[in-house]
């Protein structure tokens, strides 16, 4: 059995399906490229660390929602920042076209406009009022080694932002559609189809039906 062709057989068939998350299955395999992908895009060199579900507090953004709101969270799919760390970038990943939400949009329309360090006190107070520390932890160490916040070595009461970042962009990745927030699945493809490996070929082969056909339009 040709095990790379059978998972992208199975992603190919059952995103068809009523309740099957292709996002969530096909994230890892987007994150490989992504990087040069953003590069392409955007016009200038992209670090390579990401970060995969990056939490928003709601209370951040949104100051009026219910008090028992505050201390929750929407996720960006990826968050990436320029090669210089002067830039952040919110990316949300659909693979479905119709898959995109007002609400989302407006999440991340309110997210950018703030500016990051107050996205970054928000994860804080997100991990101060969490209970699963560990994780929220984990992902205060991979900003540190990204020089986003820094931990004190005992109190972690007194974290402290030290982010450099002036801008915050926001993205779509989706199989379709145009303009200089988008990038669609066939400019996707240009990049992947470059590397001649037989995991780069297939996963283009796939983008590319993926753009073309939608899901639940079986022949």
């Amino acid at each position: 059995m040709n095990f790379l062709d059978t998972l992208f057989d199975h992603m190919d068939t059952w995103r068809h399906l009523p309740s099957y998350q292709l996002e969530r299955r096909a994230d890892l395999f987007f994150s490989l490229y992504l990087t040069e992908v953003l590069q392409a895009k955007l016009g200038f060199p992209i670090a390579k660390q990401l970060i995969p579900e990056f939490p928003i507090r709601k209370g951040t953004i949104d100051e009026k929602r219910p008090k028992f709101e505050h201390n929750q969270s929407f996720k960006v799919d990826y968050l990436a920042f320029s090669a210089n760390f002067d830039t952040a970038i919110l990316i949300e990943l659909k693979t479905d076209d119709s898959s995109r939400r007002f609400d989302q949009d407006q999440y991340l329309i309110q997210a950018q406009e703030k500016p990051f360090a107050e996205l970054l006190a928000g994860v804080v107070q997100l991990f101060q009022a969490t209970s699963a520390k560990p994780k929220y932890l984990a992902l205060l160490k991979l900003l540190e080694t990204i020089k986003q916040i820094q931990l004190p070595k005992q109190q972690l009461s007194q974290i402290n932002i030290t982010t450099q970042v002036t801008q915050c962009l926001k993205v779509y990745i989706q199989p379709n559609g145009t303009g200089h927030e988008i990038i669609n699945f066939h400019d996707f493809a240009k990049t992947v189809q470059k590397y001649s490996d037989p995991l780069s070929q297939r996963f283009a082969q796939s983008l590319y039906q993926w753009s073309t056909i939608k899901a639940g339009f079986v022949k």
